[in-house]
């Protein structure tokens, strides 16, 4: 729990300089409170359990803070995993983030993450480019690592489409290598509402492959972006799964 307060302490400290100094700067081109539903030309949206530092090709100065929260296991002991982020862009297409990964009240990790943008792969209804991140695991002592590739494509005004796909580094003790793919599909309703489906795959040597298949909603509720699913997670047992996503732009 100390470790979890003192997170929490770093987390607001590095927020509250950001958001004041977001006050005073310039409105982008686009809609400042796009946060999940994207804030560039493509309105393609942010996956929810495994998202972008910034929707591909934001302009820069976005800020966005936001929490995911999870559920997995049902019964005698749930387990609640939570993950306050702060995510900026400091260039168009280019972001950072930091996220601190928390399990009921345990700081599990410490994660960092940048984000680029592929802008001359780019076309008038896709987008590309590349993500990597590094997730300090406290419990093992070892960083996890990802690199990925970034494939959105606007199939029309109201379907879209977005891909990862890459290699995990994982942790010790097992500190081998694995595939990692996220996968999500969108049907825009309105400006407020769209709905998707979010797949999830990870599969290594030594452990059964993880699957994930997660139904969802994405909605404007106010100044605020909710997204909210209910699911499946595959590894060697099958597990109901719950999540939701708070995120505010500013």
């Amino acid at each position: 729990m100390r470790h979890c307060s003192l997170a929490f302490l770093l987390f607001v400290a590095l927020v509250i300089p950001v958001l004041i100094g977001a006050q005073h700067q310039v409105p982008p081109p686009f809609d400042p409170d796009e946060a999940t539903f994207a804030s560039s030309r493509l309105k393609i949206p942010e996956p929810m359990v495994f998202d972008l530092v910034r929707p591909l090709g934001a302009p820069k100065g976005e800020l966005e803070v936001n929490t995911l929260f999870r559920i997995s296991e049902f019964g005698g002991h749930p387990v609640l995993q939570w993950a306050p982020e702060i995510e900026y862009t400091f260039a168009e297409g280019w972001g950072i983030e930091f996220e601190l990964p928390v399990e009921n009240s345990y700081l599990e990790a410490y994660k960092f993450a940048i984000q680029g943008k592929f802008a001359k792969l780019s076309t008038r209804s896709t987008l590309q480019g590349w993500q990597g991140i590094y997730e300090w695991d406290r419990a093992a002592g070892s960083p996890q690592m990802d690199l990925l590739h970034l494939f959105g494509w606007q199939i029309n005004p109201e379907w879209s489409f977005f891909s990862m796909n890459g290699v995990r580094r994982y942790a010790a003790p097992r500190q081998d290598y694995g595939y990692l793919g996220n996968h999500t599909a969108f049907r825009r309703f309105s400006s407020r509402v769209e709905v998707g489906l979010e797949t999830n795959t990870q599969a290594g040597p030594g452990a059964p492959v993880r699957f994930m298949a997660m139904p969802q909603i994405l909605c404007r509720v106010g100044a605020y972006n909710i997204q909210a699913g209910a699911g499946t997670l595959t590894e060697s047992d099958t597990r109901l799964k719950l999540a939701w996503r708070i995120s505010r732009e500013f």
